[in-house]
């Protein structure tokens, strides 16, 4: 079912309440009087609704808020939310059973009771979202529904380092989806069957919603109208997902987080020796 609803979104450890999703007239320059009241009103002269400039505005793309029995959780890391092309902010606007929360490591659950208590409401189990050699199908899980599902919602190597932080996160039963190509035409992914964080949520719904199809299509018609809009200032634009190699197996996940981080001081401390020689 379809219902406006005000949604709590977690962010660290605080809690704070969503306001009411405005309308489409809301985001539209002719809606205000003049231009210094629009300015006023919304910084930046963003919408105030989808929070995307104006001439990029997706509230005519963004269905009314979904209510879902599955509860989707989003482990994000601080540098995306000040991406503007990001998809979890999509997710934010669209599901109503939504959890997000902010931080470089995932709380264990004495170090957060009343999130993990908020995880597991109503008995539900939890399955993390991300690809591993120990990973079963998601459709496998169909019939334990209602779920918590969490997901990394960061890139890829950030992914990694986030994921190997968490014992609770790495003991989680974890689930994968069917090979998928990502949409996301101008961001290159790392491997064949990596996609969005907006485009793994909505193919999730599709097998554990008894009407996920229609789920599914509601979620990716902003991300298709925001992959429409950005096109249109890079017209020659090829896919950059069209060739990719093999589906990305799990054998890095287990790497050192800080290994990238020392190679590249070590590489820098070896650049400068060459040129003091």
């Amino acid at each position: 079912a379809l219902g406006k609803s005000r949604r709590c979104l977690r962010q660290g450890s605080e809690i704070s309440e969503a306001p009411e999703r405005g309308s489409v007239a809301d985001c539209q320059p002719e809606a205000v009087e003049n231009v210094s009241q629009a300015v006023d009103a919304v910084p930046n002269r963003n919408c105030p609704n989808c929070l995307r400039p104006r001439k990029v505005c997706l509230c005519e793309a963004l269905p009314e808020v979904v209510e879902t029995d599955t509860q989707v959780v989003l482990f994000t890391h601080p540098k995306e939310v000040t991406r503007s092309l990001c998809t979890g902010p999509l997710l934010e606007l669209c599901l109503k059973r939504i959890i997000k929360f902010v931080g470089k490591e995932f709380p264990d659950p004495e170090d957060n009771p009343a999130l993990h208590e908020q995880l597991c409401q109503g008995g539900r189990p939890c399955f993390l979202l991300y690809p591993g050699p120990e990973a079963s199908d998601v459709a496998d899980i169909a019939s334990k529904s209602p779920v918590t599902l969490i997901l990394i919602d960061a890139r890829w190597r950030q992914a990694r380092i986030m994921l190997n932080r968490s014992t609770w996160l790495q003991a989680l039963p974890r689930v994968s989806l069917p090979h998928k190509q990502s949409g996301y035409i101008w961001r290159q992914q790392p491997a064949s069957g990596c996609v969005s964080t907006l485009e793994a949520v909505s193919e999730a719904l599709n097998f554990l919603e008894g009407d996920g199809a229609r789920i599914k299509s509601l979620l990716l018609r902003p991300f298709e109208k925001m992959v429409q809009l950005q096109c249109q200032f890079t017209p020659n634009a090829k896919d950059k997902n069209a060739n990719l190699g093999l589906p990305m197996s799990g054998e890095k996940e287990n790497a050192n987080p800080l290994w990238d981080r020392s190679r590249r001081r070590k590489r820098r401390r070896n650049k400068q020796r060459l040129d003091f020689a």
